[in-house]
C-alpha cells in the first residue's frame, strides 16, 4: 500500500464509541476534581482575575431560586384605560364608587398607631375633594422616577377623582430626554445647579422645589475643530489602603487607595482635545409642548406659573398656544411668582428671556382647581443634601403651590455596592429628613423605600442581598422623626421579584433589572394610590365620628 492510500484509509477510519465515552469521561473526571480543589467555584489566574466554574454545592443541591408569581402579587389592581379623561360626578361620589382592599404588604407604614405622621396632607385632600382647591404633591426621587412614569400615572389617577389639568410644575432641563406628560426643549446656553450629584452648587442655597435651580448664560460654546496634543502620562506606583465615600452614590469602598505620583516618571502619549469658540445667543428660550401620547387630562391646562428669584430686572415673552404676552419683571429677591392665564391650552407653551438671568425654579403648567404630582427626578442621588437648601425658600414655594405632601423615593443608589451594616445610611438619611421636617413642620412626608434590584450572583440573576437592610435603614429613620413609609420591595413582591417582573409577559421591567418600564409603572403608580387612598377614606371615617 502506497503512502497516499495509507492516509486515506485512516482518514476514513471511524472513532469508536467506547473512545466516545472514555474521553467524556476523562474529561468530566478533570472537570470534577477542578471543583474540588477549588470549591467556591473561582479559579485564581494572576492578580484579581479568576476564572469561575460550578461551585462544589450547586452540583448537589437543588436549584432553590425564589421565582415570584407577579399575577399573584398584581391580583386586584386595575390601571385605567390611558384614554379615559373624566369619570361623571363629584369627587366624593367617584371615591364612594371604590373599594380599597389593600393587603398589608400594599400598605402605609407608620411609626405609630395614630398615623398622624400624614394627617396634614388628609386635612388639605379634604378640601381639595369639597371645593377643588388647587393642591400639590412633590414626588421626589432617584432615577426611579425618569420620564414621569410613576408620577404621571399618580397624577392622572388622582386628577380623575379630584379634578385638575396639565402636569404641574416641570424643570427647565430634562436629562433623560424621555419625560411622557410634556416635551419639552431649551436654548443650549442653560446652567443647572443641584443638591445631588456633582452638578454645580448655588452659593446663597436658593434652589427651586425640585432641588434645583438653572440660569441662562447668553452665550454657548461651539465646536470648531480639533486640536492634537502631546501630554505626558505619569505612571501609577505602588499603593497603600485607605477608605472613602464616592459623592451621592453612596457606595462605600473601603478598598480605595492614596497615591503619590512621581513626575520623573512617565511617557508621552497623543491627545486629540476638542476646539471650541465661545458665541453670543441671541435670546435664551424654553419650550413645552402638549404631548400627544400622554393621558388626556394632562395635555391640557389653562395657568402658567413662572417660579423665580432675581435682583434685576429681566424681560420676559411667553407665547401661549398662539397668543404672545412680554413682560419686564421686576427684582423681587429670592422668590417670586409670574402668572399668565389663557383659555384651554392645547399646543404649548414658549419662553425668551432677555437681560440678567434671574434663579428660575420651575414652570407650573396647570388649571385653577385640581390637584398635581409634581416630578423630580434627581439621577444618581440618595436623598442626600437637602440641609443646603435654604429652609425659607423651600417654605415659599411651598406655601404658594399648596403643597402639603411630599413623597420621597430613593434607595436603588445605595444598592450596588453592598455592606455588612448600614447604621451610617441611617443616620444620614435620618439627618435630611430632620432638616426637611425642620423648614416645613406641617407638611406631610411619605418615605417609599428601594424596589428590588437584580445582579449576577454565580452566573444567574437574583437580588441584591443587602436591599432589605437598606429598606430597614430608611424605614428606621422615616420612624425616628415620626415619618410614614411604604415598602416597595415587599409590594412588588420582595425577593427576586424585578427579575420576575422583567420575565413577565408581556414585560413590566426593563432588563437593566432596575428600573420599571411604563407598563410597571403604571401598576406601582396604582399600588401607591391606593395604599394612600385606603388611609384617606379611614380618615374621612375617623372625621365623621367626631363630627356627626
Amino acid at each position: 500500500m502506497n503512502p497516499k492510500e495509507e492516509r486515506t484509509n485512516q482518514r476514513k477510519r471511524l472513532v469508536k464509541p467506547q473512545e466516545v465515552f472514555l474521553a467524556l469521561l476523562l474529561l468530566n473526571a478533570m472537570l470534577g476534581l477542578v471543583i474540588i480543589i477549588f470549591p467556591n467555584g473561582k479559579i485564581p489566574l494572576w492578580k484579581d482575575f479568576s476564572l469561575k466554574v460550578t461551585p462544589f454545592e450547586r452540583l448537589f443541591h437543588a436549584d432553590t431560586s425564589r421565582y415570584v408569581d407577579v399575577g399573584k402579587v398584581l391580583e386586584g389592581l386595575e390601571p385605567i384605560d390611558t384614554n379615559l379623561e373624566n369619570i361623571p360626578g363629584t369627587a366624593s361620589y367617584k371615591l364612594n364608587r371604590e373599594r380599597f382592599v389593600v393587603p398589608e404588604n400594599r400598605q402605609i407604614q407608620y411609626p405609630d398607631s395614630s398615623k398622624k405622621a400624614m394627617l396634614s396632607f388628609f386635612q388639605h385632600l379634604m378640601q381639595t375633594e369639597i371645593s377643588g382647591k388647587p393642591l400639590h404633591i412633590i414626588h421626589w426621587g432617584d432615577s426611579q422616577l425618569e420620564g414621569d412614569r410613576i408620577s404621571d400615572y399618580l397624577r392622572n389617577k388622582l386628577q380623575l377623582i379630584f379634578g385638575g389639568y396639565g402636569p404641574g410644575v416641570v424643570l427647565p432641563l430634562d436629562v433623560s430626554n424621555s419625560r411622557v406628560s410634556i416635551w419639552q426643549s431649551e436654548s443650549i446656553d442653560w446652567m443647572k445647579m443641584a443638591i445631588y450629584g456633582n452638578k454645580e452648587k448655588h452659593p446663597e442655597g436658593f434652589y427651586g422645589i425640585g432641588a434645583s435651580t438653572y440660569k441662562y448664560s447668553g452665550v454657548f460654546k461651539r465646536k470648531i475643530g480639533e486640536d492634537t496634543l502631546i501630554e505626558r502620562v505619569y505612571l501609577m506606583p505602588e499603593t497603600h489602603d485607605s477608605s472613602g465615600i464616592h459623592d451621592d452614590s453612596l457606595q462605600i469602598d473601603y478598598n480605595a487607595t492614596m497615591v503619590t505620583i512621581d513626575s520623573n516618571k512617565f511617557y508621552n502619549d497623543t491627545v486629540i482635545t476638542p476646539r471650541y469658540e465661545v458665541k453670543q445667543n441671541s435670546q435664551s428660550w424654553l419650550k413645552f409642548k402638549c404631548a400627544t401620547n400622554s393621558f388626556p387630562r394632562v395635555r391640557h391646562f389653562n395657568k402658567v406659573l413662572l417660579l423665580y428669584g432675581n435682583t434685576e430686572q429681566f424681560r420676559v415673552s411667553v407665547q401661549i398656544d398662539d397668543t404672545v404676552f412680554t413682560d419686564t419683571v421686576l427684582p423681587v429677591g429670592k422668590f417670586g411668582v409670574k402668572i399668565w392665564k389663557a383659555p384651554i391650552v392645547s399646543k404649548g407653551v414658549s419662553f425668551s428671556f432677555r437681560g440678567v438671568s434671574p434663579d428660575i425654579y420651575g414652570v407650573s403648567l396647570e388649571s385653577d382647581s385640581g390637584i398635581w404630582v409634581d416630578n423630580f427626578p434627581m439621577r444618581g442621588s440618595s436623598a442626600l443634601g437637602f440641609e443646603e437648601m435654604n429652609p425659607e425658600l423651600l417654605a415659599l414655594q411651598m406655601k404658594v403651590l399648596n403643597a402639603p405632601l411630599i413623597i420621597m423615593q430613593y434607595g436603588i443608589n445605595v444598592v450596588p455596592n453592598p455592606q455588612k451594616s448600614y447604621d451610617y445610611y441611617e443616620r444620614m438619611f435620618l439627618s435630611q429628613l430632620q432638616a426637611i421636617k425642620k423648614a416645613l413642620p406641617e407638611v406631610s412626608i411619605l418615605v417609599i423605600g428601594p424596589s428590588d434590584m437584580s445582579t449576577r450572583i454565580n452566573g444567574e440573576y437574583a437580588s441584591y442581598p443587602n436591599i432589605p437592610l437598606i429598606r430597614n435603614a430608611m424605614r428606621n429613620a422615616a420612624f425616628k422623626t415620626g415619618t410614614a413609609f411604604w415598602d416597595l420591595y415587599e409590594a412588588m413582591g420582595g425577593q427576586n421579584s424585578m427579575l420576575s417582573w422583567v420575565q413577565e409577559k408581556p414585560s413590566l421591567a426593563a432588563k437593566d433589572f432596575t428600573h420599571f418600564n411604563p407598563q410597571g409603572a403604571r401598576y406601582v403608580g396604582e399600588m401607591i394610590y391606593e395604599a394612600l387612598m385606603k388611609d384617606y377614606f379611614e380618615y374621612k371615617k375617623m372625621r365623621r365620628r367626631l363630627n356627626p
